[in-house]
């Protein structure tokens, strides 16, 4: 087998496998990682807040909910700081609380600073 970059298209030629021969495979233009769509192809503050909703609903599911609820408040926490950490300061240190509150299993104190965070993100 055999393969290679020219000018920008990956290409690769297929080996023989006794009497049957494969085909060359299409070329592919390799432009660069393309990933999943930022945000779920939403803008930041949609997909923080339907985050945060869900995260609120969950916290003390079992199975699960206060793992997938603190991952959830981090990467929102996390996608505030890092787009505008002055403008979302409160909203941050909000979710960093809500986020300490829920690992020691205070529920109903994580979820009322999860809900003040949120009317924080309305405030736009």
């Amino acid at each position: 087998m055999s393969g290679g970059l020219i000018n920008g298209i990956f290409w690769r030629e297929m080996a023989r496998v006794g009497d049957r021969a494969f085909t060359k495979m299409s070329s592919v233009e390799v432009l660069g990682p393309k990933g999943p769509a930022l945000y779920g192809g939403t803008d930041m503050l949609t997909w923080a807040r339907n985050q945060l909703e869900i995260a609120g609903q969950i916290v003390d599911n079992p199975g699960g909910g206060l793992l997938f609820a603190t991952q959830s408040i981090g990467q929102v926490r996390s996608a505030l700081a890092e787009a505008d950490g002055v403008r979302w300061r409160e909203a941050v240190e909000l979710l960093e609380e809500a986020e300490d509150r829920a690992v020691h299993r205070e529920f109903g104190r994580a979820r009322e600073l999860i809900s003040e965070a949120r009317s924080r993100l309305d405030q736009v």
